[in-house]
């Protein structure tokens, strides 16, 4: 079905036959991310697999999509493969590279890695893009953190 839609984006239609609110590229995989975060939140390993399975999809689908190669890693942050999870995240930060939730992820994943110098990099990146954004405070926290280390 995804393919489909990704195939033929001028044929589809929404709710009651309406016309799609977006481009079916950013339309669809942001669908399949709201779907994944249902399973997300429940927080048990078979839903775990299901939301991987839609965020994997979403990325094979539409490869240019940061939010299917975030919530990729998210999945392999909560398993602590750092590595996988870094690596979806790059991947992420290329298509998006000013995206502060992408950087403040990297931040997080290269704190588990124990990679001090990149996830500094990473924070007082994400504060330069947005001093007092969405996640400010949280890149100003694990600032104090990193520099007791």
């Amino acid at each position: 079905m995804v393919a489909y839609a990704r195939e033929h984006p001028a044929q589809l239609k929404w709710l009651k036959g309406e016309p799609l609110s977006e481009p079916a590229d950013k339309f669809v995989p942001e669908k399949l991310h709201s779907y994944g975060l249902f399973y997300e939140k429940k927080e048990n390993p078979d839903d775990d697999k299901r939301w991987f399975q839609i965020s994997t999809l979403a990325a094979q689908q539409y490869s240019s999509n940061a939010t299917a190669w975030n919530d990729i890693a998210g999945y392999y942050a909560d398993l602590g493969e750092w590595q996988k999870a870094r690596e979806s995240l790059e991947k992420a930060r290329q298509i998006e590279p000013k995206s502060v939730g992408v950087l403040i992820n990297l931040g997080n994943i290269t704190v588990q890695a124990n990679d001090v110098a990149a996830a500094r990099k990473y924070f007082e990146e994400a504060l330069k893009l947005e001093p007092n954004g969405q996640y400010a405070q949280e890149a100003k926290e694990a600032l104090r953190k990193l520099k007791k280390k």
